[in-house]
């Protein structure tokens, strides 16, 4: 990494301590979800259930998600 070849490479890494992502659902009438990142949440739980042809909703609480980095 001293660049003697004329080119200089590297990495970084990323460690967590406990990648954990707790969540509670249950069905619903629409879509619900609350708590952190819930807009991603959201955005999976409504490509799930159009994609299984559900015509439920689902009510998603967020309890702990994965630090960002």
């Amino acid at each position: 990494m001293n660049g003697d070849l004329g080119r200089v490479d590297g990495s970084l890494g990323v460690a967590i301590d406990k990648p954990n992502v707790f969540l509670s659902a249950s069905m619903s009438g629409e879509v619900e979800v609350t708590g952190d990142i819930e807009g991603r949440v959201e955005e999976m739980a409504r490509r799930f259930l159009t994609k299984v042809k559900s015509g439920r909703g689902v009510s998603i609480q967020v309890k702990e998600t994965i630090p960002a980095h």
